[in-house]
């Protein structure tokens, strides 16, 4: 074999290899540089996403806390304001009751429109300004005269004016209210009534002209207060006179309330008068009170 051929194939064997080296060697460096790049590409991406997702999920959380605490704050605005009513109706105090007055003397008598409007003074001089029913509105009769009072419930209108709106409410009104006596009586009327007295009872007989004389007879008033202000007014007495002694008999349902007075000639003795003079009250055929010591006021 020719040695110059076989050594020009041994050189171009060796530029073969060493083209492939060098080719592969471009191929690796190309494909490193490409691995690089991407691997520099994808991690910033990945922060990127990272911090999105991290964004996310705090943005998340603050929604959550926020509806947590919009969700918590009517219940504690609820208690807080249930705390404030109760502590509301504690503090509020009863109001106190005025004792309303059983007897006094009127000063004026109004129609109004939905009652009866009464002004009046008590036995201490306190002024008064009470409601009472229609049928107690009648001037002539009571102004400044003592008078006798009964209360009621009764349902007035609640309405502004006397036209009726479908409302109503219950108020305590005068229902009953009697003379007791005339505060100024005139010369006829002072002879035609007497008032005696013991400390404990005060009464007054009016009307005495009524009885002529007739036993049995007459139309008497009877108007009683005691010491504590309890006070009671009844008409009919009839009077009977014998043994020495007027009775006078009033009847109230199963009571009866009866005068004794002694038949005395004047001058007469005072202390004769208040022993003998008497204060009878029955139940029926039972006494319940017998009471002397009565003059006259």
């Amino acid at each position: 074999m020719n040695p110059n051929f076989l050594s020009n194939r041994l050189f171009q064997q060796s530029l073969l290899i060493a083209a492939t080296l060098v080719i592969g060697s471009s191929l690796l460096a190309s494909c490193s540089s490409s691995t690089t790049a991407a691997v520099q590409e994808t991690q910033p991406n990945r922060v990127e996403q990272a911090n999105t997702v991290v964004t996310a999920n705090a943005q998340t959380a603050t929604t959550a806390n926020t509806e947590d605490k919009k969700k918590t704050e009517p219940d504690t605005q609820i208690k807080s304001k249930s705390s404030s009513e109760n502590r509301a109706k504690t503090d509020i105090k009863p109001k106190k009751v005025t004792k309303l007055p059983e007897s006094g003397i009127v000063k004026e008598v109004v129609q109004g429109d939905i009652m009866c409007y009464v002004t009046l003074t008590d036995d201490k001089g306190t002024k008064h300004n009470l409601g009472a029913t229609f049928d107690i509105c009648e001037p002539e009769k009571f102004l400044n005269k003592k008078v006798s009072l009964v209360y009621g419930e009764e349902t007035v209108n609640d309405c502004e004016s006397a036209e009726p709106c479908g409302k109503s409410r219950k108020e305590l009104l005068i229902t009953k209210m009697t003379v007791q006596q005339d505060l100024e009586p005139t010369t006829s009327q002072q002879g035609n009534s007497e008032t005696i007295s013991n400390g404990e009872w005060t009464i007054t007989i009016g009307n005495k002209n009524s009885w002529s004389g007739v036993n049995g007879t007459g139309n008497l008033s009877y108007s009683a207060c005691s010491s504590k202000n309890d006070c009671l007014t009844l008409k009919g007495g009839r009077v009977t006179c014998r043994d020495g002694k007027c009775t006078t008999t009033w009847k109230n349902g199963i009571y009866f309330y009866t005068l004794e007075q002694p038949i005395l000639e004047e001058p007469a003795n005072p202390q004769q008068v208040e022993r003998l003079t008497k204060l009878i009250v029955r139940k029926d055929s039972k006494v319940i009170l017998n009471v002397n010591g009565f003059k006259r006021v």
